[in-house]
């Protein structure tokens, strides 16, 4: 008997006989997510479009830890990949904004900062440079996010490029619930709904976060999650004001 002939499918836990499985078609040498893994998902997110978008959005807003889980375990099959989802949304989402030409940051600028136009100004010019680049900006902030949670929860077992996958389907949900609210800012103009919305995204990351590595104490769970989301923060806010100086100058300079 071959080594393929011995395997078990990680998705449906039948034996398999081939590379792939002839029940659900994954291919036997599913292993666990690494360094290898992580390069060649990038490239394979990037060429390729798989279907599963749908199930995968819903699972993941039904039952986020579950779903991220079994991701991570093997079971991959039916879920849409998780560069590609933060990519396809990222793009709906650029093109939405640039279709009806409102990009609620801008407003949120301008209404805060109206006594302090040339910094408005300067903020609108970073702003538009972002959606310009918005799918490669939000999978670049990923490895930053996932930096942070991979300190806070060292010990549970999973490794960078695993807090990678992580967040990647975190980061995705996060753009869906921006494209929900968008009709809701176009049509009423509502500025408290881009609040509320980033309100839901961080609940959403923690919820996450306290699924997937909750041990004994929900409570504790949730404080090292907020500790989490704040060093990630952190990271993000150094990141992004580098950036904002960069383009700054590019435009003024």
């Amino acid at each position: 008997m071959n080594k393929e002939s011995s395997c078990i499918c990680k998705n449906c836990n039948n034996p398999v006989d081939n590379n792939y499985c002839g029940f659900c078609g994954q291919s036997a040498k599913t292993g666990r997510i690494n360094l290898h893994y992580f390069i060649h998902e990038i490239q394979h997110s990037l060429l390729h479009i798989d279907k599963g978008i749908l199930y995968t959005t819903k699972e993941l807003l039904i039952r986020p830890g579950v779903t991220i889980r079994e991701y991570l375990n093997g079971k991959r099959v039916n879920h849409f990949k998780p560069f590609a989802f933060v990519i396809i949304l990222g793009t709906i989402y650029t093109f939405v904004a640039h279709f009806f030409n409102l990009y609620p940051e801008n407003e949120i600028i301008t209404f805060e900062l109206s006594n302090h136009q040339e910094v408005a100004n300067i903020n609108k010019v970073i702003i538009d440079w972002i959606y310009s680049h918005y799918s490669l900006i939000m999978l670049s902030l990923i490895p930053f996010s996932a930096i942070a949670s991979y300190i806070i929860f060292r010990k549970k077992g999973y490794n960078y490029p695993e807090h990678i996958i992580i967040y990647s389907y975190i980061t995705g949900i996060q753009i869906l619930l921006l494209l929900i609210a968008y009709p809701l800012y176009y049509f009423l103009h509502f500025t408290s709904t881009y609040y509320i919305i980033l309100s839901l995204s961080f609940i959403y990351n923690i919820i996450v976060l306290v699924l997937l590595f909750k041990d004994r104490s929900w409570f504790i769970t949730t404080l090292k999650a907020l500790l989490s989301i704040m060093l990630s923060t952190t990271f993000i806010f150094i990141v992004s004001i580098i950036i904002s100086i960069l383009v700054a100058l590019s435009k003024y300079g």
